[in-house]
């Protein structure tokens, strides 16, 4: 009877497991340790000459995408400037300087109102009542203003409230604002300001027989205010005309 031959022990106990570590694989297959390490040695050196090919390669495709994109912001940049040359007006419809989305250096030079009309709220001073309605477009206020005087009005300034400027939509009105005005059943004329701060005041009145007007009558006035761009909220406005400088 013919004996099969007996596997090297070293290995006897590893058929079915694979090899983990070098020194694993030099005691599988009995190895020369100096000729396995050779060969890893050239796989390792391939595999780094390789690596660095790869690399040589994603950077000069780096390095075109970039001049690519240099490329593209630049006529980016040329067609902006054809479009819109120094001295173009650009308009928004909110407060966003345009130099970010089509280059160049601007300044915002008017806003308009957005159209609006509505009553404003008084702070009463010298006055039983008072009520302000108001209307206004592009750079003017219209506001007509009836009050209920509480003292005699005469030639001595008189305080009768102060307007939510916020209402209008205006930081302040500039410059005083003068009107004449009428008392109820023409009793006499009233001569009327609103100074820059919102404060109406009456300063004079022109009577039919008297220079004074008796309390507790009605009274009504009518002003038309052109706003300055600079006293102008960003948010009671809807266009903002901007100009290239530079």
């Amino acid at each position: 009877m013919i004996e099969r031959p007996k596997r090297p022990m070293k290995i006897h106990n590893q058929d079915n497991k694979q090899p983990q570590t070098i020194e694993q694989l030099i005691r599988r297959y009995d190895l020369d340790n100096t000729k396995i390490y050779d060969f890893l040695d050239e796989l390792i050196m391939g595999l780094t000459n390789m690596k660095g090919s790869l690399e040589s390669e994603i950077q000069e495709g780096k390095n075109k995408n970039e001049e690519n994109f240099t490329k593209i912001n630049e006529e980016i940049s040329n067609l902006k400037t054809k479009t819109y040359p120094i001295g173009s007006v650009h308009i928004t419809n909110v407060n966003n300087n345009p130099s970010e989305t089509l280059g160049g250096t601007w300044e915002l030079i008017d806003k308009e109102f957005i159209p609006k009309m509505g009553a404003v709220a008084v702070t009463l001073n010298e006055a039983n009542s008072c009520t302000v309605h108001c209307s206004r477009a592009n750079h003017t206020i219209y506001m007509r203003i009836q009050f209920v005087n509480t003292n005699e009005l005469n030639d001595t300034q008189t305080t009768i409230g102060t307007l939510d400027l916020s209402a209008l939509g205006v930081t302040d009105l500039s410059y005083q604002k003068y009107a004449v005005g009428y008392s109820d059943g023409g009793q006499g004329v009233i001569m009327a300001s609103i100074l820059s701060d919102g404060v109406l005041v009456v300063y004079d009145v022109i009577g039919k027989s008297e220079t004074t007007i008796s309390a507790g009558n009605n009274c009504a006035v009518d002003f038309v205010h052109v706003v300055s761009t600079d006293s102008m909220l960003d948010e009671a406005c809807n266009k903002f005309y901007w100009k290239r400088i530079a």
